[in-house]
Formats: structure tokens, C-alpha cells, sequence
């Protein structure tokens, strides 16, 4: 009888255990809802009134001692209460913007229904969530564009990743800047506040080394090609060495492209087009997303495989690792590969290209190919002016065009001034705003290319893209893809097209994501923020017997069966 005593005594002393830690969780996750809200649309305190940070802190040391919901919702009432607004009252006068032009996914407060509150907590956040009375303190435009910026957020004096407060003001912080300035934030995987359900718990407990790998894990939920943290640890401390392999990833196989060391290749017996199917006894696919997968932040699963081409297999600090290979005569083997640091890839003179064995197309006489990446105003006038009168031309934006810009490139391919691009701006706290223009975009509109032109080029324009098409080459991709008869052919591109915001986090680094929604002219439902380009024609690819060349041959026999009416 005793012993079942005991066991009734431990098991009501687990519930009740369970049952506490489940509302400090719970506690913290409010306070990080409440504060945010307060932060941004309080009358007061949106003006800049209070320091809240400092607010944060001391609110958090209270939760300690909260022990029922009935004293959780009595003291987010009484902190509330605490910020004046008599001088600001709150208001709902209404959104000032035409009310189609106005995007409200991201306005989100579901969180308030809970019946974790009671009536009157839930009346005075549903009327912060209504207010039209908030200050531009914290989060406003830029002068010249309806791009959100953060001012006045600072660092956190003497942070400390050990303090339990500090981690927890660097969570809400983040998630809060994302929550109210993010306008793509709609679109992540994860929704946002299950971003927050998720990681309270631990950032509670995580510190030191695991606090520096939580923030990499939290950035990643981002899902934004921009958001590539400099400070990340992962990156920092693991991307050390370099594969003496450089590589392309066709269908979750990596097949060898570039050697930078013939002589240990030789020794090795690996060749140019071999392919890697496992890596340190994993699939290529599993590797990929059990490391840089799981510390760095992608718009899409496409753009992660970048990272195979310039760092695999660089992802520990070991000098080699075991690769599965099959060789280009069906020969299975396994190797071990080096794998070096990079100022020591300098002593290599001689360096093996697929690209240099393997034998371009040939093009024929109605065909031009220009590689953007390589283009300057100069070569890209002497171009159309040689190739003008043929019937078509490809453009290689599988790169970074760095000495030309869209406005350039449409001036030969449109034959008026053409919308190329319609942005979705900030507009307030958790609001969109369609075409919003400010400052010297009222003047001039930054989404208009061409000129009228009766001299455009009339054939047919090719457009090859894949992964490696992102950002500034994504945003000149779709002003290339106005042209008359513009066909795009490749793999789905990185998928974050527009400026980068930069967000000061607690501990004095800096994270950035995409600053507007990246949308064609005549369709607000397909956002090429993480989608990437649209795309004519997706091009197939296999490892075994892999083509360099490959998607330009795609492009050349595409041109010809429309030539022939195929």
C-alpha cells in the first residue's frame, strides 16, 4: 500500500512539474507577444518613450514568480497599463492606403484568442492591434523606397549568451523585427509563430557553443537566400577546408567537374565526370541537409546546392573524408579525399575543367550566345550590333552580371518603356503595401525599363538560369523576360531578388533579409521570392555521362525545332 502511495505521490509531483514548466514556457512566449505589440503599436511607446530592452529584462525576472494564468494575466495587464498614453491616445481611424493596395497576410493575432487570457486582457491587445496612433520609432521606410528599416535598435550592453534574460530579449527582438517588418515572411516553411512555440524552450536552455548553433538553426527558418549570417558560427569554425574536387550537383549526385590536383586524381583513380552518390556514408542529399542544411538559411532547396560546388566537401575541420564514386565506366569505388585549407589551393598550377575537356555546341550561323557575366556596356553594344539580324540569341544569366544592368540590357530587347516588376513595400507593422512609391519613386519609376525603341532586337531571346541565378540577376532576369518573344529555360533560381535589410541583433551582430515582395506586373500570387524566375521550359539533366555543356545544347535544339516548325 505504501509503495503504491509513493507511486501516486511521484506521479502528481510529475504532472505538477510538468504542468509549471509548461506555463514559464507559456509565460515567456506571451511576454514576447505582448512586447512586441507594445513595442510597435502602443501610442507611447512606439515613439521611442521607453528603453525596451530594459523594459524586457525586467519584465522576464518577473515571470519567475508567476505560478497560475489568473496572475500571468494580471501582470501583462498592469505592465501594459504602465506605459502612458494619455498624451498619444490610441485610435482606429482606419488604414490610410486604397484598401487594394493594402496586404494584410502577415497581420496575423490568432494568438490573442487564446483562452490562455481573459476578457479584459484580450480587450486591450485586440485594441493595440487596432491602433492607427503608432510612432515610427522603431520601424519605418526608407526615404526613397517603401524598404523597412529598423532605427534606433541597438546592442545590448555586455550581452552574455550565459544570462537566460539576455538569450531570451535577443529572441523576442529577432522575431519581433521579422513579425512587423518581414513582408515575405507569409512564405517560410514554418509559420512564424510556430517559429517562436518552437524555440522558446530553447533558448532557455541552450548557452555557449549551443546558444551560437540555435542562432544559425533560428536564422535558417528565415527561408531567404539573403539571409547569409557573417557572424554564424557553423560557417565560421566548420567551413575550413576545401574538397580538391569542385563539383556540380545533377539529381543529388555530384559529378566531378574541376580537378585542382591531377597528380593525387591520378593516384586516386578519379576522372573528370565521376560521380559522388555517398558522402562519409550518407547519401549526398542526407549529408547536405544534416549539415550546411541545417545551419544555413535557403529561399528554396535548389540554392543549397551551391554550397557543394564551392565548399564540399568543406563542412568539419578534418583534413579528409570517404566518398562513394562511380566512375564514368560503371566501377564502383570508394576514396578517401583530401581535403585542404584555401590559401593552400594557390599551389596548384595545373587544373582540370569538364568545361575545357568537353566541346562547346556548335551555334551555326542564325544563332548568337552572350554569357552576362562576362558582359560590359562595350561588348554588350558590339553583340546586338553583330547579331541583330539573326534569328535568335541566348542569354547566359547563370552568374552574376556584375558591369551591366537591367536597364541596359532591356534597352536592346523592348520596344517601349515596360512595368517589369511589381513590389510588394512595407507599409506598417505587419503590413504590405502593392506598388508603393516614395521620395525619387514618385519621379522616376525603378520598375520601368525600355524605351521606346523601333530598333529592338526582334528574334527570339533565350534565357538559361539555374541555381546560381540570384539577386540583381534574378531582378534583370525579369526585366529580360518582358522581351516580345523571350523563352526561359533551366532549374528554379535562388530566389531572393530584392534588397537586403539589415536587422542589429542583441549581441551586436546583424542578420539581413529581403526587403520587398518580388512579383511580376500582372500577378500578385506568384511571389519569385523563393520561388525563383519562372520558367518556360525546366531542363533534365543526368550524372552518368554528364554534359557541361548541356543546358546551351538544350537551348540550341530548342531553337531549331522552332525554326522547323517542330
Amino acid at each position: 500500500m505504501k509503495k503504491i502511495f509513493a507511486l501516486f505521490t511521484l506521479l502528481i509531483c510529475t504532472v505538477s512539474f510538468a504542468q509549471q514548466r509548461e506555463l514559464k514556457e507559456v509565460s515567456s512566449e506571451s511576454l514576447i507577444h505582448v512586447w512586441g505589440l507594445v513595442k510597435y503599436k502602443h501610442p507611447n511607446v512606439s515613439r521611442g518613450g521607453y528603453d525596451m530592452d530594459q523594459e524586457f529584462l525586467k519584465a522576464y525576472t518577473t515571470l519567475e514568480t508567476i505560478k497560475s494564468e489568473e496572475a500571468l494575466n494580471t501582470f501583462l495587464k498592469q505592465w501594459i497599463k504602465q506605459f502612458d498614453s494619455s498624451k498619444h491616445p490610441l485610435k482606429k481611424d482606419g488604414i490610410k492606403v486604397v484598401e487594394d493596395k493594402l496586404f494584410t497576410v502577415n497581420a496575423r493575432f490568432e494568438w490573442i484568442d487564446s483562452d490562455l487570457y481573459d476578457k479584459e486582457l484580450k480587450s486591450i491587445l485586440i485594441d493595440l492591434k487596432d491602433n492607427t496612433n503608432y510612432g515610427k520609432y522603431y520601424l519605418t521606410n526608407r526615404k526613397i523606397s517603401s524598404i523597412v528599416k529598423f532605427d534606433h535598435e541597438k546592442p545590448l550592453p555586455n550581452f552574455s549568451n550565459g544570462n537566460e534574460s539576455h538569450r531570451m530579449l535577443f529572441l523576442s527582438s529577432f522575431w519581433n523585427s521579422i513579425r512587423y517588418g518581414n513582408v515575405n515572411i507569409y512564405l517560410a516553411d514554418t509559420p512564424w509563430d510556430e517559429v517562436l512555440t518552437d524555440f522558446v524552450p530553447r533558448f532557455k536552455t541552450k548557452e555557449g557553443v549551443e546558444f551560437e548553433y540555435l542562432k544559425d538553426e533560428l536564422f535558417v527558418k528565415l527561408n531567404d537566400s539573403h539571409s547569409d549570417y557573417q557572424a554564424s558560427y557553423y560557417l565560421n569554425t566548420k567551413v575550413k577546408r576545401f574538397s580538391t574536387y569542385g563539383t556540380k550537383n545533377i539529381n543529388d549526385s555530384l559529378v566531378i567537374t574541376t580537378i585542382y590536383d591531377p597528380i593525387e586524381a591520378k593516384e586516386s583513380n578519379i576522372e573528370l565526370g565521376d560521380v559522388i552518390f555517398r558522402v562519409e556514408g550518407k547519401s549526398v542529399k542526407d549529408y547536405r541537409e544534416s549539415t550546411i542544411g541545417k545551419y544555413v538559411s535557403v529561399s528554396n532547396p535548389n540554392y543549397l546546392k551551391r554550397f557543394e560546388s564551392f565548399y564540399f566537401p568543406a563542412l568539419g575541420d578534418q583534413e579528409s573524408m570517404t566518398v562513394s564514386i562511380k566512375k564514368k565506366s560503371g566501377e564502383i569505388i570508394e576514396r578517401t579525399v583530401p581535403l585542404l585549407k584555401g590559401e593552400e589551393f594557390k599551389n596548384f598550377k595545373t587544373i582540370k575543367s569538364l568545361f575545357k575537356e568537353q566541346k562547346a555546341p556548335e551555334l551555326g550561323d542564325d544563332i548568337g550566345y552572350l554569357h552576362l557575366g562576362r558582359a560590359t556596356k562595350k561588348r554588350l553594344k558590339s553583340f546586338f550590333k553583330a547579331n541583330s539580324s539573326k534569328q535568335s540569341i541566348i542569354l547566359d544569366l547563370r552568374n552574376y552580371p556584375e558591369n551591366i544592368s537591367p536597364e541596359l540590357i532591356t534597352s536592346y530587347l523592348l520596344p517601349h518603356r515596360t512595368t517589369f516588376f511589381k513590389a510588394l513595400g512595407w507599409y506598417g507593422p505587419a503590413l504590405g503595401e502593392w506598388d508603393s512609391k516614395v521620395g525619387i519613386a514618385k519621379i522616376i519609376d525603378p520598375f520601368k525599363v525600355g524605351n521606346e525603341n523601333k530598333d529592338y532586337y526582334k528574334g527570339t531571346v533565350v534565357l538559361l538560369v539555374d541555381h546560381t541565378t540570384l539577386s540583381a540577376a534574378e531582378y534583370m532576369g525579369m526585366g529580360i523576360q518582358q522581351a516580345p518573344r523571350c523563352i526561359t529555360i533551366g532549374k528554379q533560381t535562388g530566389g531572393a531578388v530584392t534588397n537586403r535589410v539589415r536587422v542589429l541583433l542583441k549581441d551586436d551582430t546583424t542578420i539581413d533579409f529581403s526587403g520587398y515582395g518580388a512579383f511580376y506586373p500582372n500577378d500578385k500570387e506568384y511571389n519569385v521570392h523563393r520561388n525563383g524566375l519562372k520558367i518556360d521550359h525546366i531542363v533534365s539533366e543526368s550524372a552518368n555521362d554528364y554534359n557541361a555543356y548541356g543546358m546551351i545544347q538544350y537551348a540550341v535544339d530548342l531553337i531549331n525545332k522552332k525554326s522547323l516548325g517542330k
